[in-house]
């Protein structure tokens, strides 16, 4: 479950009145920058604002077209923070001051993105790093998340069961056309069969820029 915590996304468990909240920044440096060499994590996130929830710093989106394209994090932190500031100015009515909240965390998330992307050490690929060991070998990071920072995902009942419309598209596409595809294609397929039923849009963000059209591996 997606919450507020200021301008940080966070993760609400269901102990967080005894415990507190999960911020995106104790995400990334629990379960990236910890992540031993020589493995791969994948995490499929579907919740409201989890477009950049691990804050991983390579993001890329369906348009409605199908097409995918890799986001420019700083121009789109840019452009949530505007949207949150017309929100505040034009409105100060509850709903408006929390909607601008959510777009300012997604955008905070999204500037994250651009310092992890820069760091000396490339915490998410070793190897990949003119700084970094490559004898100590890659570990790569995938995470497919239920929609935009600025977007809801929705809970859906389907064939009896309640489940994330996410989480079923997903499951949906890997049953219909297996496990050899590529991490675009299961992005784009996801798209298609979310798209029409809900509006949100899924993303696949990864911890460094590579070629993504080779088979998925989970």
């Amino acid at each position: 479950m997606p919450g507020g915590r200021g301008f940080s996304d966070t993760i609400v468990p269901q102990d967080f009145e005894s415990n507190g909240q999960i911020p995106s920044a104790m995400l990334h440096s629990t379960l990236v920058s910890r992540l031993p060499a020589n493995s791969s994590l994948f995490v499929v996130l579907d919740c409201c604002h989890s477009g950049s929830a691990l804050e991983l710093p390579y993001v890329y989106r369906t348009d409605e077209d199908g097409n995918v394209g890799l986001m420019d994090n700083l121009k789109t932190g840019f452009s949530l923070a505007n949207e949150a500031s017309h929100l505040i100015q034009g409105d100060y009515g509850f709903q408006s001051i929390g909607e601008a909240k959510q777009l300012l965390a997604g955008a905070t998330d999204f500037f994250r993105g651009l310092r992890h992307r820069h760091e000396e050490t490339d915490q998410y690929g070793l190897g990949h790093s003119a700084n970094a060991d490559a004898a100590e070998g890659p570990k790569d990071v995938y995470m497919y998340s239920g929609c935009r920072d600025d977007q809801t995902s929705a809970d859906a009942s389907i064939a009896g069961s309640h489940v994330g419309a996410m989480s079923w598209a997903f499951l949906e596409c890997m049953r219909q056309k297996g496990p050899n595809q590529s991490y675009l294609q299961v992005l784009q397929s996801t798209r298609q069969i979310l798209k029409g039923r809900y509006s949100q849009v899924p993303q696949l963000s990864v911890g460094y820029e590579q070629d993504l059209n080779y088979g998925i591996r989970i």
